[in-house]
């Protein structure tokens, strides 16, 4: 509901049905004044734009509605970011060795590829400089169940 002030009537999108290869274009028709209980959902009602011939009843439909668009920003894959006990960090390269850096972060983009490949980006606010090396992996445990990576551990980078 919060970001319900993002929707505007005439917005449009791409909806990815199930099993069809192309996108189908919509826009927002009506938006309801109201959440649907205490659930803090709000009905959107979009209107189909283009040929409907592949859509089936009951098919699976998915749609991303952009609530806001920045231009150049500082951004790193979605998965660098980890959430400890309510603030969010990042780990990077320094002078060879790991660094634990807490970050600040903005909007999200789920669509974007990231260098490494991974599907999202997200803004960086504060904590990082362009050039800043992170890294951007599943960060595993070792079998002692302490984890895998610490501040201070000296790295050598790699490309994949």
């Amino acid at each position: 509901a919060q970001d319900l002030v993002g929707i505007q009537i005439g917005q449009r999108l791409d909806l990815h049905v199930e099993g069809v290869d192309t996108a189908q274009a919509a826009k927002v028709l009506r938006i309801n004044p109201a959440t649907s209980g205490s659930s803090r959902n709000v009905m959107v009602y979009l209107q189909l734009e283009g040929p409907t011939s592949k859509l089936r009843i009951g098919a699976f439909v998915q749609g991303l509605l952009p609530l806001q668009s920045k231009g150049q920003v500082l951004a790193v894959p979605f998965n660098a970011v980890r959430d400890q006990g309510g603030r969010q960090a990042v780990w990077v390269v320094r002078q060879g060795k790991l660094e634990e850096q807490l970050v600040r972060t903005g909007i999200r983009d789920d669509r974007a590829k990231a260098p490494n490949g991974a599907l999202g980006m997200i803004q960086i606010l504060e904590g990082l400089n362009e050039g800043d090396t992170v890294v951007a992996t599943a960060l595993g445990t070792s079998s002692s169940g302490s984890a895998a990576m610490k501040s201070g551990v000296p790295v050598q980078l790699t490309q994949p």
